[in-house]
Order: C-alpha cells, then sequence, then structure tokens
C-alpha cells in the first residue's frame, strides 16, 4: 500500500504537539511493515524532500507575508500541487490529513481527485477554540472553521481515538457519517521507568501551556496544596511551550504566577519544550504527573508518563479516561475543581504504596489496550476499505 499523511506538524523540524508525535510514529510503523510512505509537513527555510527511516519527507517552504489569511490559502495550494504531482505519478493509494488545519482542502475539492482521503480528529478548531477562549487570528478563522467543517463531511472515512471527541463533534457536525473509532498508536521505546521508582517530591505537568490543557485549574490547587502544613517541600514542574491561549490573552505561564501566591513560585519550575529523553528524564523524577485539560481528545503526554508507570491524575474530560479505571490505572478528578484535583494529588504524594500500585496498572492497561500490532492493522483494514470503496 502507498500511503500519505499530510500535516504541517511532523518531527524534528516541526515537532509542535500531539499530531506530529502521532505523523512520525505511524508513518514509520506503517514503513517498517513495507507499505510506501510519503509525508507532507511544513518546512521552516526551505522546500527539501529527503528520506528517514523508511519514511519518504516532503517539507513545503511558505515565506510569511503580512496578509495571514493569504499565508493559510498558499501553503495549502502548494499542499495541492504536491499531492497532484503524487497522484499523477501513481505514487498514493491513500491520503491520510487530521481535522486541525484543514491542509487537504484545495485537493478535497479537486475535480475527479483519484485519492480517497481520511480525516483523523485530534481535536479541531471548533472544538479548541471554546475551551481556549481564543481561535486563530481574526482573518482566517471563520474561513478555517468552514474549511475543518468541509472536509470532515466530504471525507471518504472519518477516524476519531476517542468518544469524548466524537461526541463534541457531532453535537457540531450533525452531517459527519461513517465515523470509526481507533485508539492512536504509541511507541514505549522512549519512555520507560528508570531505577529507583518514582520517590520524589515533583509533581509534573506536560503540555502546551494554554488554558485547554487545565494550568489555570492547576495553579489554583498549587496554591491549596502549599497552604497546607508540611508541603511545602513539593516542587511543581511545567514542561512544554508557552503559548498566550488563555481569556487575558497573555503569556499562560505569566497568568499561572499570577494565580500562585509569590510565595510559592519558589515551588514551581518552567523547562519549556524538552526533546523525548530529556522528557523521558523529567518524568521519571517525578512522583505525580498531572494531566487537568479542561478538555482532551487522547493526550499523548499521559500515555507518556504512564508508560513510565509515573501515577497519573486525570480530568475527567479526557479520553483517557474511556481506557482506565478510576483508582486502579489512573485517579480522575471533577474538570474544573481545584478542590479535587488539590486532595487527589495530596491523596497519592501521601500514600507512596498506592500510587507506585496505580503506576504500575496503568503501564500493564496500556500494553494491553494499545497494542501496536492490533491498532496498525486495524488502521490498515480501514484504508483497504476505503481504496475498494472509492475505487468502485
Amino acid at each position: 500500500m502507498k500511503i500519505c499523511y499530510v500535516h504541517e506538524e511532523y518531527p524534528e523540524e516541526t515537532n509542535f504537539g500531539g499530531i506530529a508525535t502521532y505523523q512520525k510514529q505511524i508513518a514509520e510503523q506503517m514503513a517498517k511493515l513495507g507499505h510506501t510512505v510519503y509525508v507532507i509537513a511544513r518546512a521552516l527555510d526551505k522546500n527539501k524532500q529527503y528520506e528517514e527511516n523508511g519514511v519518504k519527507v516532503i517539507r513545503i517552504y511558505q515565506e510569511e507575508k503580512e496578509n495571514e489569511k493569504i499565508n493559510y490559502i498558499e501553503y495549502r495550494e502548494k499542499v495541492k500541487k504536491v499531492l497532484d504531482i503524487l497522484e499523477d505519478n501513481n505514487c498514493i493509494d491513500i491520503i491520510e490529513t487530521p481535522d486541525w488545519g484543514a491542509e487537504t482542502i484545495y485537493y478535497l475539492r479537486k475535480e475527479n481527485r483519484k485519492i480517497p482521503i481520511v480525516v483523523k480528529l485530534h481535536t479541531p478548531l471548533c472544538v479548541w477554540q471554546v475551551y481556549n477562549k481564543k481561535g486563530l487570528h481574526s482573518s482566517i478563522n471563520s474561513t478555517m472553521l468552514s474549511w475543518e467543517h468541509e472536509c470532515m463531511v466530504k471525507a471518504d472515512k472519518v477516524i476519531s481515538c476517542s468518544k469524548l471527541l466524537l461526541d463534541q463533534m457531532k453535537k457540531q457536525n450533525e452531517e459527519i457519517k461513517d465515523v470509526e473509532m481507533v485508539p492512536n498508536i504509541i511507541d514505549t521505546s522512549d519512555f520507560y521507568l528508570k531505577t529507583p521508582y518514582h520517590k520524589s517530591n515533583v509533581v509534573l505537568f506536560c503540555g502546551s501551556i494554554e488554558e485547554r490543557k487545565g494550568v489555570v485549574t492547576f495553579a489554583k490547587a498549587i496554591n491549596i496544596i502549599l497552604n497546607k502544613e508540611q508541603m511545602n517541600q513539593l516542587e511543581f514542574w511545567f514542561i512544554g511551550k508557552d503559548t498566550k491561549r488563555n481569556n487575558k490573552e497573555i503569556s499562560t505561564i505569566e497568568y499561572i504566577k499570577e494565580i500562585i501566591d509569590p510565595a510559592f513560585h519558589k515551588n514551581i519550575k518552567f523547562f519549556g519544550q524538552l526533546q523525548h529523553e530529556l522528557l523521558n528524564e523529567k518524568m521519571n523524577q517525578a512522583c505525580i504527573g498531572v494531566v487537568p485539560s479542561i478538555f482532551d481528545n487522547l493526550p499523548y503526554v499521559a500515555l507518556e508518563e504512564m508508560t513510565t508507570e509515573l501515577p497519573v491524575i486525570l480530568s475527567n474530560n479526557t479520553g483517557i479516561k474511556e481506557l482506565i479505571k478510576d483508582g486502579e490505572d489512573a485517579i480522575l478528578f471533577e474538570n474544573g475543581n481545584e478542590i479535587d484535583l488539590a486532595e487527589k494529588i495530596l491523596y497519592l504524594y501521601n500514600n507512596p504504596i498506592e500510587a507506585e500500585k496505580i503506576g504500575k496498572n496503568g503501564n500493564s492497561k496500556l500494553k494491553n489496550i494499545l497494542s501496536q500490532e492490533k491498532i496498525i492493522k486495524k488502521m490498515i483494514d480501514i484504508y483497504n476499505e476505503v481504496i475498494d470503496e472509492y475505487s468502485k
């Protein structure tokens, strides 16, 4: 089979977030199985083509212009031109692209398009902007909402990795049909438990520093915890890129510092975005992982933490809740409730034997449910079905 993955995010050059992680893992796994795999992604400096780990990577450079909308349109026109060339040369049988960004919009509209398109739901703008209380630039926001809607409705197949996100999408896009449920794959080779076990005083947050990721709730919980007697030894680490995605439209790190009592600023640290090797190190240095997202589809960071056997506390508005049993494989707290989150953190910290048990259970659950072999086989079956149906 000849597969093409399309999205601007692809490591290392454009390693922006969860979509980048997914694209790289599925592309390389498909290549290992002998499939021809192309990736079309953004370039930061110039157009380039190369092969890496069996994947043929085509990077497109778009020179930034003052008009934001023109930048978006021209990049998507360039994506179409690359797809046209791959189609004309019989290089690809199927295209997979995420909902976010609608990068195949112009190819999708092509008359007599020969290649079917699968859209993978990650978290589209229509959901993202609700929980971040902020959209894209005003010149492009409404257009992007329309593009993403069109891509999801006209796709030859839609895949969601959580029922939570699918339910969100159906509320806003009733026309979406023919949806398959397939969890994301996870490559555990970069994330693993070192020794000794997670015995420290560090509570860890990983992810984009933005309102949707629940960092405001987490900051409020930190105040509650550090106001407790004999809790001032705890440290709270934030790993991830700072953004202005919040209701104040300021640095979210500065927003967090505004919330947390200045007396406790010595207890918080910000590390920025880290490569996997360093991230695995930090996860092993922590005693608890917190994923406090106001909404999250199937956050990779939670899966990565669980593969290191780190006990994880999750908002009950993430798709991970569909994979775990609360209190056994991970702990859920009430979304947006800083009191509940603080209590759950204190419970795990004060009960290290229980925390270790939960960490080990979470790791075992992931290995059972998110087997790469099972998920890749399911994706191949879907691709073949879509190709067969499209050719009729």
